[in-house]
């Protein structure tokens, strides 16, 4: 053997590793790529990959000479061992493809095995060598960012994605000759400029002054707002509680730059939702979704076969909106208690298990009978005793414990229809309330909303000691109230000290939150 070729021989047999990413978990889970090839004299190339590929994956061995020759790499006769790394966790779909292609061109000595491993590889090849552009960039980049690395190399439209991320050097590539040319010092690829997000935008909802009468409500929608409160409105049918729902995002804060990529990662998991341009950030406001009663189970919280993200995850840091609330089928109701307390949700089958973010803010309205008008001033009910409470009862007492604001709505009257008189505040003023309470809580170096303070928190800020333990323990008392019944009072209580700018909370701001947790959510008053 020739001495040249002796060199060759030990250059190919080292370990080159690279790193890719594959959803998993609902989230990015990085998987280190590593190939080693061994020449031989004659025969061609055999591909053995480990690692517990699926089967997209395993297909690439079949696209990968193809690609790589489009590249300018043509794979020597020998056996080419890939490696994914953790052998123990299944790897699925494309993403891994211009991982793999550029380990391999390391593994041939073509590129620096040094940048490879500080080196994110995103994308799916094609025959031609082209790149294609992936699902799943910015969880990929936010994943490879915890990890120490510094650099992806990604397509154009998935690097663009990943630009939102600061502390990454971002490279767009067209192909893979391109992705190699860069690796190996022969044509470097300016970075991408960090993406920043424009100013916000008022959401498109209407304004809240459009909705004649219900200031108690208006009052309770600034409550919700303020505290990240889940709320609960009854009331006859035409009374406003669509309206009031769909105008709380006008009261909710402005997205920060890392909730708005946050979203934008979600959005880019879901190819229904996934946004065309990622270069001025097109999420501008909190996601709203109100899905119909007819909703399936899956629908709802997630599921299906391949366990994918439900209504309760396209409404991350945002607002669901579920009308007719009994109308919902109970086993979607009460799948509802997890996210509302984790602000996650699991959902597990046989072949896989996936976690999706689901931190939001619940609003829902009812009726407060079949025919919607028990207790109205002008319209008499026709429903009777046994309908009425089975109808009630399609709500379990779970649920509602975990609604922490209930009001109920009457019918507003002619003059205020007609805007003849006008009640309740305007949404400027509630605005102002609103933005004066998050001043309070940041005043106290308090990072969670209140609807989210624990007890620790909670024995701070709201002790029960005074006129406000007297009367906490006779509603306990009375009512019969669960602990967490008990700890939403106080929660609310605290936000409603926190509209009124009092920095104690006393019993009347106790009393206040009383007024919305009835023992009946269909008693109208």
């Amino acid at each position: 053997m020739k001495p040249w070729a002796l060199e060759f021989v030990l250059a190919v047999v080292k370990v080159i590793r690279g790193n890719g990413a594959c959803l998993e978990a609902g989230l990015a889970s990085l998987v280190t790529v590593e190939a080693r090839f061994v020449a031989e004299g004659r025969g061609g190339t055999r591909i053995i990959l480990t690692g517990l590929p699926d089967n997209v994956l395993r297909e690439t061995r079949a696209r990968l000479p193809a690609a790589l020759a489009q590249g300018g790499v043509f794979l020597p006769a020998g056996e080419l061992f890939i490696n994914l790394a953790p052998a123990t966790r299944p790897k699925a779909g494309g993403l891994l493809d211009l991982a793999l292609a550029l380990t391999v061109a390391g593994s041939l000595g073509l590129v620096s095995g040094s940048e490879l491993e500080q080196t994110l590889c995103l994308g799916e090849l094609d025959l031609g060598g082209g790149v294609r552009a992936c699902s799943g960039g910015l969880y990929a980049a936010r994943a490879a960012l915890a990890q120490g690395l510094t650099q992806v190399i990604a397509p154009m439209e998935t690097a663009r994605r990943c630009a939102w991320i600061a502390g990454l050097k971002v490279i767009g590539v067209a192909s893979l000759g391109e992705a190699i040319d860069h690796l190996a010092d022969v044509r470097r690829i300016q970075p991408l400029p960090r993406a920043y997000p424009a100013a916000p935008k008022i959401p498109p909802e209407g304004s809240l002054d459009e909705v004649r009468g219900q200031g108690a409500a208006k009052q309770s929608l600034a409550l919700s707002a303020a505290g990240g409160h889940p709320l609960l409105m009854v009331g006859p049918p035409g009374a406003g509680k669509s309206l009031l729902a769909r105008r709380l995002v006008r009261l909710l804060p402005p997205l920060s730059e890392h909730e708005r990529i946050d979203l934008l990662a979600l959005a880019d998991c879901d190819p229904l939702s996934r946004p065309t341009d990622f270069g001025t950030c097109p999420i501008q406001a909190r996601p709203f979704r109100a899905p119909h009663h007819t909703t399936s189970h899956a629908g709802l919280v997630g599921g299906g076969r391949e366990a994918g993200a439900g209504e309760v995850s396209l409404s991350h840091r945002g607002v669901l909106f579920l009308d007719e609330l009994p109308e919902f089928k109970r086993d979607a109701l009460e799948a509802l208690r997890e996210p509302m307390e984790t602000g996650r949700i699991l959902i597990s089958r046989a072949s896989v298990r996936m976690e999706h973010p689901a931190r939001f803010l619940l609003v829902a309205a009812m009726n407060p009978c079949p025919c919607g008008y028990q207790g109205h001033p002008r319209r008499p009910c026709s429903c009777g005793p046994g309908a009425i409470q089975r109808y009630q009862n399609r709500i379990s007492g779970p649920l509602y414990d975990r609604l922490d604001l209930v009001v109920q709505l009457a019918p507003s009257s002619l003059e205020e229809l007609t805007g003849k008189t006008h009640s309740g505040p305007t949404e400027t003023e509630l605005l102002e309330r609103v933005e004066g309470a998050r001043k309070m809580r940041h005043g106290r170096k308090q990072e969670l909303p209140n609807a989210r303070l624990g007890a620790q928190d909670l024995d701070h800020w709201v002790p029960v000691q005074g006129s406000l333990g007297k009367l906490l323990t006779r509603a306990a008392n009375e009512r019969a109230l669960s602990a967490r019944a008990i700890q939403s009072l106080r929660r609310v209580a605290r936000t409603v000290a926190d509209l009124e700018g009092a920095e104690k909370c006393n019993a009347q701001h106790l009393a206040f939150a009383l007024l919305h947790r009835p023992r009946d959510p269909c008693t109208v008053p």
